[in-house]
């Protein structure tokens, strides 16, 4: 969709087996699940992130039981799918391109763990808003 073409033109660099790939205007929010407080500290750090004019989008790394969760946020699935290369070999080599998967390495066996889904927000800068979880005392 859309969203996904936006964040696919953002400017990055870096080299993923070394530094990682970083994307300057993009924001990761991660391990807030099951915390009971989730909804509060997404909206905070949210509310935080479009004030400060610093990023464009904000994503997170969803499981199927998390994706609910998140889509009330705001959040929408992005897809994403990931080349991995064994470390010295060649493009195109072991496993190909196959479904992302966050908490992996990169000369990790993918093909055990599970699909991660990638989703993002568009951040609305300049803005605070009352955001879903309110009902929450969030």
């Amino acid at each position: 969709g859309a969203l996904s073409d936006e964040l696919e033109r953002n400017e990055r660099s870096g080299d993923p087996n070394g530094e990682g790939v970083i994307w300057p205007r993009v924001s990761e929010i991660a391990l807030v699940g099951a915390l009971e407080c989730g909804g509060f500290l997404v909206q905070l750090v949210l509310e935080e992130l479009e004030a400060s004019d610093q990023f464009d989008y904000v994503v997170v790394q969803a499981t199927e039981s998390s994706a609910g969760f998140y889509d009330r946020m705001g959040f929408r699935r992005v897809g994403a799918i990931a080349s991995y290369v064994p470390k010295g070999g060649a493009e195109g080599g072991g496993d190909g391109v196959v479904a992302y998967r966050h908490w992996s390495y990169p000369d990790e066996d993918v093909n055990r763990l599970d699909s991660s889904i990638m989703m993002a927000l568009r951040l609305r800068q300049g803005e605070v808003p009352v955001r879903v979880m309110s009902d929450k005392g969030g």
